[in-house]
């Protein structure tokens, strides 16, 4: 036990050396989803595309390891073409004794995936000359918005409806690193490579309607949100 509390002592002492300087940051760059997130398939899959997050970060440190917070905002592309074909087949499943007519209306909008995150823990660095290198491990609150989409269908006196709503608080996490320049005592550029892992919720709304006729179904979608944030940032010392 003695030559355990010794090693700890030592390896504690050894990065206490050469503090590394608190900073904030301001980063932007590329989100890209993958999993669940990034697959087809209604209620289980998010249709997402590439998209970008922008992400201010406060590290403050004591010796090499420090804490870190961060406050991040992305958005995600949404696959809406395969969307609306997926929902239209889906609303001929729900409702098969109401086919639509070949020359029926069909309107399809949709907008984007967008969540925001308020996350906190701890950071290690090591320094080479005018060179840092981070790892961290942050988790916290996601606030993860899917995107509004609403389908109309419309033939004669019939009418076919689908949208989804709503959106999820969820716990989640992120891990990663970056390679830090800082050339000034006062500024540096990070580069840096996160992976983030939460989870989305929401209702999905199916009907249809007649003169005589009124038929509604709810669905629940709720899958993992998992991304990779490849950021470049500036950086103030202090």
């Amino acid at each position: 036990m003695k030559t355990i509390a010794a090693f700890i002592i030592a390896f504690m002492s050894v990065l206490s050396l050469h503090a590394q300087k608190s900073y904030l940051g301001f980063s932007m760059g590329g989100s890209l989803p993958g999993g669940a997130y990034r697959k087809k398939g209604l209620g289980k899959g998010g249709y997402a595309g590439s998209g970008f997050a922008l992400a201010f970060d406060g590290n403050c440190f004591f010796g090499k390891i420090g804490l870190t917070a961060s406050a991040s905002y992305g958005m995600n592309y949404l696959d809406d073409q395969s969307l609306k074909n997926d929902m239209l087949d889906h609303i001929g499943d729900l409702f098969p004794e109401n086919p639509w007519s070949p020359d029926a209306m069909i309107e399809f909008t949709s907008t984007q995936w967008t969540y925001v995150n308020f996350m906190t823990g701890p950071v290690l660095s090591v320094s080479m000359s005018v060179f840092s290198f981070e790892f961290r491990a942050l988790g916290g609150m996601s606030f993860v918005m899917p995107p509004k989409r609403e389908l109309f269908i419309s033939s004669s006196d019939e009418q076919w409806y689908g949208n989804a709503s709503g959106q999820s608080v969820r716990l989640g996490y992120q891990i990663g690193g970056g390679v830090l320049f800082h050339p000034s005592s006062e500024y540096g550029i990070r580069l840096g490579v996160d992976y983030l892992q939460t989870r989305t919720r929401y209702d999905v709304h199916y009907s249809y309607q007649d003169t005589i006729t009124d038929k509604t179904f709810l669905e629940q979608a709720d899958f993992p949100v998992s991304l990779i944030h490849a950021s470049f940032g500036i950086l103030y010392y202090f």
